[in-house]
């Protein structure tokens, strides 16, 4: 079966990464096998997130884009978590340099892209997550997008926000692939400047997927390097975990939904759209 690729985008700040870093977390929790991968090239993130760190002469991203011979087999570059052990991530090292990835030739060569996504989408892993970048110029972030099962896309209800939201829309658009009814989920993701899911629908034309609570503690968890779902103290009255755990749920009810459809389309397209009966 094949490997489903979710990709996470959303403006900086809009809580991306934690999504991408928790959903990989919960989807471990069910047993599947994961890898998450950053597309940002210039610094590292999502070790940060998970309490990782990955060395420079450690299996990183940085061998696979600079590999002209073909040698490195991309799944060896996960690294495993040292304690989550279906959980493998793929990310620049701890101690890159902001301009090792300055040079606009490294990512130019598309086919190597379409091969890497290619190439995991039929890897050992059950789910990809994907944590996207903000640069349209990033191959290795964008063509994530055709290639997905799901796209999440984090919004903060915010005037920013909103702004974000109308500049990216027709590019995400644009890059998903239609033809396998792939979907864009957007989630809301409260903050201190928030104005409510309603206005933003009504402003924009969308419907929001699901929401997530505005909790500062998410913030002393990844300090602590700990995703939420599993550091989370909360209190009787609040309960992050759950309405992560909620959102997780129907997100894989959706996927499963269009796979079948899409599974359902394959088979009358292969019958000349004949049924029994």
């Amino acid at each position: 079966m094949a490997t489903k690729i979710i990709s996470v985008c959303g403006a900086n700040g809009s809580g991306k990464t934690t999504m991408a870093v928790n959903l990989a977390t919960a989807l471990t929790q069910t047993g599947s096998v994961v890898g998450l991968i950053q597309t940002e090239l210039a610094y590292p993130s999502i070790q940060g997130f998970l309490g990782m760190r990955i060395e420079e002469n450690k299996p990183n991203i940085k061998n696979i884009l600079f590999d002209t011979t073909g040698k490195y087999d991309i799944e060896q570059q996960f690294q495993q978590h040292p304690k989550n052990k279906k959980l493998f991530v793929l990310s620049v090292s701890n101690y890159i340099d902001c301009l090792t990835f300055a040079d606009k030739h490294v990512m130019d060569d598309i086919q190597s892209v379409h091969k890497f996504w290619m190439n995991l989408r039929l890897s050992n892993f059950d789910y990809i997550i994907v944590d996207c970048d903000n640069d349209v110029n990033n191959l290795l972030s964008t063509l994530s997008l055709f290639y997905s099962s799901a796209v999440v896309e984090m919004i903060k209800p915010t005037v920013q926000g909103m702004n974000y939201f109308r500049a990216f829309e027709p590019f995400i658009n644009k890059m998903v692939n239609r033809k396998a009814n792939t979907p864009v989920m957007y989630v809301a993701n409260a903050d201190e400047n928030y104005f409510g899911t309603s206005r933003f629908e009504r402003e924009t034309g969308i419907k929001f997927f699901a929401e997530l609570p505005y909790d500062k503690e998410c913030k002393d968890c990844e300090n602590a390097g700990i995703p939420v779902i599993e550091g989370y103290k909360g209190s009787i009255f609040k309960n992050y975990p759950k309405h992560f755990n909620d959102f997780v749920k129907k997100l894989m009810k959706e996927i499963t939904s269009v796979h079948s459809k899409n599974s359902l389309l394959i088979d009358n397209t292969n019958t000349g759209g004949e049924t029994n009966g």
